[in-house]
């Protein structure tokens, strides 16, 4: 873990100190299945293993004695799963947020990616709320910069429309932007199914420890 720089991370309407939980996604079918994405129809867009289920489940159960007000997660649907197990764990509802997307690597991948839609989402999982206007741009090609930059402007801008506690489900190298944005540290990137605590310290955020 390499400490960067400590920031003042500008908050509005404080009430009480906040704290920002940053999951990523369990095990993806596609890790233990390589033949899974030549027969897919979104071959980027993996569901959870079986082995998965059961981390995403393990992972809800840590959380449930935890205050989290909204759980927001990419709309891959690795994420999504991870994020509906917690959503029933935690009576909550799951805001889909494409700024929280996987990053598109230009090496990898080529123009937009085909990913389920929030619609067909929406009607597979009655845990997303519908309501919820997802603002972030959709996932396509982009630069290690270009997805550190829209990672941060998604951190910001949800830190200021959610209030409370969240809950951000995401991918590897978008967590340790989700860090980098609120702590100015580097942390090491999160083993799948795993989460950290950043906790709000008057206006700076610190690691509180590891979920």
């Amino acid at each position: 873990m390499a400490i960067v720089k400590t920031v003042d991370y500008e908050i509005t309407s404080l009430t009480k100190p906040r704290t920002i939980y940053v999951a990523r996604h369990a095990h993806r079918e596609d890790s233990i299945n390589p033949s899974w994405a030549q027969r897919a129809q979104r071959p980027h867009d993996s569901p959870l293993s079986a082995v998965g289920h059961v981390q995403a489940e393990y992972l809800a159960k840590k959380l449930q004695t935890k205050e989290i007000d909204h759980i927001i997660c990419s709309p891959l649907l690795r994420a999504v799963e991870t994020a509906v197990y917690c959503a029933r764990s935690l009576h909550l509802t799951v805001k889909v947020e494409t700024g929280l997307s996987e990053w598109f690597n230009i090496p990898v991948f080529r123009g937009s990616q085909e990913i389920i839609s929030i619609t067909s989402l929406e009607e597979i999982f009655p845990e997303i709320n519908a309501d919820y206007l997802v603002n972030g741009p959709w996932p396509k090609a982009e630069t290690k910069e270009d997805m550190q930059d829209r990672v941060s402007r998604t951190v910001r801008r949800l830190l200021k429309a959610l209030p409370g506690n969240l809950l951000l489900i995401s991918h590897g190298s978008p967590t340790v932007e989700i860090g980098r944005e609120l702590t100015g540290e580097t942390y090491e990137m999160l083993d799948i199914a795993k989460a950290y605590a950043l906790k709000q310290n008057n206006y700076k955020f610190e690691l509180a420890g590891i979920v």
